[in-house]
């Protein structure tokens, strides 16, 4: 008895194609990642690591051929097909490659010895402008921290038009104390790099580093919430660079400490 095997049509081989080629090199770049980081830590940290930004053109330029524009549409179209053997086994594959990149960024996280992106933060900060005087109702004032230079703090001020007061902690002092840590895992992650490009195809522009500004994607951002004896009433630390609390999280614990 004879049994036909099904092959992949058109679309299911596009698919497959696409997914080996994400999977490949995401080995490849994330190998010679590896390379680095064990030839120079510091080089890698301050000088290489940027290299697994490729990641985002890998992903834009697959989610562009295959006419999706998140994530989520892009593992749709495995549902879709799932009915095909090739795209399962390439499903899995990519699913594979994608768990090796993350388990592979927590490694190096590993030996990091502090105990201490690009970031989007102008979302958050968007969120919060828009919506000041509800903070302010509550008698809040708003500072804002950053470990940066100060060219790029002054340049970071100007492009988002930040109305608020800020004050640098080039030692980290205080980023320490309230237990924000540098993380490789959680900025280049694959999910935060799918991030990114779900952002570029909505026509989001990426903030770009300044010429002879040294900066540190992995340091990790939070919000505080001070009483006036400087008692932390609210601690929300990210987990990824793009995580950040709503602002109705943050007038709740406002409302929450005056009602107390």
């Amino acid at each position: 008895m004879l049994t036909s095997v099904p092959t992949c049509t058109g679309d299911q081989k596009n698919y497959v194609d696409t997914c080996k080629d994400i999977s490949g090199k995401l080995q490849l770049i994330i190998h010679q990642a590896l390379a680095d980081f064990k030839e120079s830590k510091d080089e890698f940290l301050s000088q290489k690591i940027g290299k697994l930004f490729q990641v985002v053109g890998l992903y834009r330029q697959a989610f562009e051929k295959l006419n999706v524009k998140t994530k989520s549409e892009f593992d749709g179209l495995a549902r879709r097909y799932f009915s095909s053997p090739e795209v399962r086994d390439a499903f899995d594959e990519i699913t594979q490659s994608e768990r090796d990149w993350d388990e592979a960024l927590e490694e190096i996280d590993k030996t990091l010895n502090t105990s201490v992106a690009v970031q989007l933060k102008e979302d958050h900060l968007c969120e919060i402008v828009a919506r000041q005087a509800e903070l302010k109702q509550f008698g809040a004032e708003i500072l804002i921290v950053s470990f940066g230079e100060q060219l790029g703090a002054d340049n970071w001020l100007k492009e988002t038009n930040c109305p608020f007061d800020m004050i640098l902690d080039p030692y980290r002092k205080i980023y320490l104390s309230f237990g924000l840590h540098r993380s490789v895992s959680k900025v280049w992650s694959c999910a935060c790099m799918v991030y990114y490009v779900e952002q570029l195809l909505k026509g989001r522009q990426l903030p770009r580093p300044l010429e002879n500004v040294h900066d540190d994607p992995q340091q990790m951002g939070g919000d505080f919430i001070l009483d006036n004896t400087g008692r932390v009433v609210f601690s929300y630390c990210s987990k990824v660079s793009n995580d950040r609390p709503s602002v109705d999280q943050i007038l709740a614990a406002i409302h929450s400490h005056h009602s107390g």
